[in-house]
């Protein structure tokens, strides 16, 4: 399984860390192990940051929730 982030591409990686930030630096949410889907349905609509840590490289990109 494969993800993307903007142009990078992140191969399915069980030790991979998750962390979504809200705009103000605060971690809201924080998972090991990528899967097909990260439910959000807690999240409120605004912006976010989602920062993923696998195999040595550090990922992040923004999150726009519209509600």
């Amino acid at each position: 399984m494969q993800f993307r982030i903007g142009n990078e591409t992140i191969i399915s990686d069980h030790k991979a860390k998750l962390s979504i930030y809200n705009l103000y630096g605060s971690l809201i949410k924080q998972q090991t192990g990528l899967s097909k889907q990260i439910n959000i349905s807690q999240l409120s609509g605004g912006m976010y940051i989602i920062k993923i840590e696998s195999r040595g490289k550090v990922y992040n990109e923004k999150l726009l929730i519209n509600r």
